[in-house]
């Protein structure tokens, strides 16, 4: 009895203990709350967190992009305003403005961007023409005057020295003329030819490629092809080719030639098989024929000297003067590919000699009136 009277003091006394354990308005509500714990209703404190104090961020330090003006770094990227770049961009969207919206305002910017564009074009050829009348390197009236009277002079000279040239070459070298008879354009490359031979008195020596007369032939006998023309590579009618004994031959024409083209593919022909001299050539032209301004040092240049136009100038004049200039290949040397000789295979010069010998020979020849 004893035990159990002790028994019910604890239990009695327990709502106390309670409520003196836990800090409440009302011990035996938070008695109840807890009820699920069981047995295991006693929790230790938690262990009081001791809060660190921040440590503050050092304060920013603005790079040199960050410190310029929002307004600069929001510039957009593109062509200068004024440049050609901006007025090649912008004149287009001015004028499709103006399309859509004719008012005043666009019509005037439009015109004005237009105004800006042609002053800067009339600039530019207003020093262009004070630059080049000043360098002797790009002043092209060195070569052709641009003066009528001057021009005139430069061209009669050279007439009268392509005439002189050409009485001298009809003593040393004669023409083939490659034609087929049933040929209206053959026909037509006569009538140049027998202009060509009254001023210059030129030996003139018709091959038929059909063996055939050509009507109105008034050279004298005529050659039969036999494989000559495929030598020197002639596949059709009209073709005039060079004949310079003993044994070359330079095609001349391809296809029907006018009288001044004529004479001048002559003496370029004869001039590259060095029948004649570069002065002799020289005094042909009705120009000054300074050559190319081929600077030999100018793959030597370092790249970077290109953006700077002053010392890129520099270094092109000082080449061109230490460069001799009678060394230079004139217009004249490159023009070998179009009237060159053609390019000879194994035992091919002695098949030219031959075709030569055979055209040259004139018992290998036809009588005009054969048919």
């Amino acid at each position: 009895m004893k035990k159990m009277h002790g028994a019910c003091l604890i239990f009695a006394a327990w709502p106390f203990l309670a409520g003196a354990s836990e800090p409440g308005p009302i011990a035996g509500d938070t008695f109840y709350k807890g009820k699920g714990d069981g047995w295991f209703w006693y929790k230790d404190p938690p262990t009081p967190i001791e809060e660190e104090e921040p440590i503050p961020d050092p304060p920013a330090v603005p790079t040199a992009q960050e410190s310029k003006p929002t307004t600069e770094a929001a510039k957009p990227v593109g062509p200068a305003v004024g440049s050609v770049a901006w007025l090649r961009e912008k004149i287009p969207q001015a004028r499709e403005k103006a399309i859509d919206d004719p008012s005043p305002e666009n019509m005037q910017r439009y015109y004005y961007l237009q105004r800006i564009a042609l002053d800067k074009s009339q600039r530019f050829a207003d020093v262009s023409r004070v630059i080049t009348m000043s360098d002797p390197l790009i002043d092209e009236s060195i070569r052709r005057s641009t003066s009528s009277f001057a021009a005139n002079a430069q061209t009669k000279s050279a007439g009268l020295a392509q005439a002189e040239l050409l009485q001298t070459l009809s003593q040393k070298v004669g023409l083939f003329f490659f034609y087929k008879a049933n040929c209206d354009l053959c026909l037509k490359q006569l009538q140049v030819l027998k202009s060509f031979k009254y001023s210059t008195d030129f030996t003139i020596i018709p091959v038929s490629l059909d063996g055939s007369f050509l009507e109105g032939n008034s050279f004298g006998a005529y050659r039969r092809d036999n494989g000559q023309a495929k030598l020197l590579g002639i596949t059709d009618a009209p073709a005039l080719a060079l004949a310079i004994p003993p044994k070359t031959a330079k095609i001349v024409s391809f296809a029907p030639i006018a009288a001044d083209a004529l004479r001048s593919r002559i003496i370029l022909a004869s001039k590259t098989a060095g029948i004649i001299s570069e002065e002799d050539y020289r005094q042909t032209l009705p120009y000054n024929d300074t050559g190319y301004l081929l600077v030999d040092g100018m793959d030597q240049m370092p790249p970077e000297l290109f953006d700077d136009s002053k010392k890129f100038t520099e270094y092109v004049r000082q080449q061109a003067e230490n460069a001799d200039r009678k060394s230079k290949p004139s217009a004249a040397a490159f023009s070998n590919d179009n009237f060159g000789e053609r390019a000879l295979g194994v035992g091919e010069s002695s098949l030219i000699t031959e075709t030569l010998d055979y055209l040259l020979i004139p018992e290998n020849s036809q009588s005009p009136t054969a048919r």
